[in-house]
């Protein structure tokens, strides 16, 4: 098997589905795909199975020891003004409660879970993780 690195989902479903490559990885974000016939999902690298796709055998169900997700978050340059990082930190905590960002989120494969204060007492920064599937061309 042959590594092939992809900069971003849209070049890597473009081979993906061009059959350039027999499988990739990706997030329920092609999960029209998968409804629509043209991808297969494989497996999904949770500790165990979605709701979203309740058919989705895990990694580990299939023998695989592997468990991840990509972490995001929000940065700001160093000096930047207090004011500015309290108006982020706010749209931010604001958006992570308004059901409908995470409802987008969730069908997305992003959880927001989990809270990273910087270095200051009214800290509400939050990071989001996106959990990756293996898909392949419908078959």
């Amino acid at each position: 098997m042959k590594f092939v690195s992809y900069e971003g989902t849209a070049p890597r479903m473009t081979a993906l589905l061009g059959g350039h490559v027999l499988m990739g990885e990706t997030n329920l974000t092609q999960l029209d795909k998968v409804k629509a016939g043209q991808l297969k999902m494989y497996a999904i690298a949770t500790p165990k199975r979605l709701a979203e796709v309740p058919d989705v055998s895990t990694l580990k169900e299939l023998g695989i020891d592997i468990v991840y997700a990509v972490n995001r978050g929000i940065f700001a340059p160093k000096g930047t003004p207090e004011a500015a990082l309290a108006k982020l930190e706010e749209a931010c905590g604001k958006a992570a409660k308004d059901p409908a960002v995470m409802e987008s989120m969730k069908k997305q494969g992003t959880s927001s879970s989990s809270w990273t204060a910087r270095p200051t007492p009214n800290s509400s920064r939050r990071t989001t993780r996106s959990t990756p599937t293996c898909a392949g061309p419908r078959l």
